[in-house]
């Protein structure tokens, strides 16, 4: 399609420059409305993956909790906040779908403005200016030619922007921070032990089973959503709006030890943070105040 307009304008040009001048006319408008609708159309495409992510995580999470979740006689809370996550896919789907609606029909408006100026001017010069019925129609056939690509283009584009905003998403879990890292000194152990390996102790060069373990002023949430979907705005941090807000502390300044050979139970209601401090403790989450430590490292 690049490779038939571009020959197309020559074309044109070869034929009536003047003609051909106000036929590519339309290319400023063409690239103007193409970058007013590349941006928008990204943002929503962004919008929808993003919130398909959500609800896919969501119903992952739902059904593996499901005893739970009827355990707490929370199914009319799971379902409302289904059904609003529901509400804003279905807004940016639509937006998306009718911003892409708009562009393909409008660039072909604007090409086939310029094959009519070609149609009408050309008409003059041959009234006036004495061309000929052949070079006009022949100059009309090559503006046709420069045309039709276009909508084409158009909907290629579109695609290249939804699958744009899809590799969005795969770069950013590549490219993602690790949250969870070894300390400094734990890895110039590992690379101690790695490279005098001994049988008889850990990874890191310690003793093979852990000894004591103590938690110091232990405290966790979770990320808690607060405010209502808003449509009207449009902007990428919106999503991220509805993320912000700090939920109570579900693990809230526990200080224990556990010295070798004694054992621990957790007890407590459901809900209670029983599972999130075992997950704290093999490091599946990062305490936000305090430390755990691990024979004193």
């Amino acid at each position: 399609a690049p490779l038939l307009m571009g020959s197309s304008a020559a074309a044109m040009l070869w034929l009536d420059a003047g003609l051909a001048g106000l036929v590519l006319l339309v290319v400023p408008p063409l690239a103007l409305v193409s970058r007013f609708f590349s941006t928008r159309m990204v943002r929503s495409a962004r919008r929808v993956r993003r919130t398909n992510s959500m609800m896919t995580a969501f119903l992952n999470e739902a059904i593996a909790g499901i005893r739970t979740t009827k355990t707490l006689g929370r199914e009319d809370a799971a379902q409302a906040e289904f059904a609003e996550q529901t509400r804003t896919m279905r807004h940016w789907s639509i937006v998306n779908a009718r911003q892409g609606a708009l562009y393909t029909p409008l660039l072909s408006t604007i090409t086939a403005v310029g094959a009519a100026i070609a149609l009408w001017q050309g008409g003059e010069a041959v009234r006036i200016e004495g061309l000929s019925v052949g070079e006009l129609v022949a100059f009309c056939q090559y503006a046709l030619l420069f045309a039709f690509p276009v909508q084409d283009l158009a909907q290629r584009f579109a695609d290249l922007l939804a699958a744009q905003s899809a590799a969005e998403r795969i770069e950013n879990l590549l490219d993602a921070r690790v949250e969870i890292a070894d300390s400094e000194e734990v890895r110039r152990r590992i690379a101690a032990h790695a490279a005098n390996p001994d049988p008889t102790r850990a990874e890191d060069g310690g003793a093979p089973r852990l000894r004591r373990l103590d938690l110091e002023g232990v405290r966790f949430r979770y990320a808690a959503r607060s405010g209502a979907f808003d449509p009207s705005r449009g902007d990428d941090d919106a999503a991220d709006a509805q993320e912000t807000g700090d939920a109570p502390w579900t693990i809230d300044d526990v200080t224990l030890a556990i010295p070798p050979g004694q054992s621990l139970a957790l007890v407590g209601p459901t809900g209670g943070g029983k599972t999130t401090l075992a997950s704290l403790i093999a490091r599946f989450y990062e305490p936000q105040r305090g430390r755990i430590l691990a024979d004193g490292v």
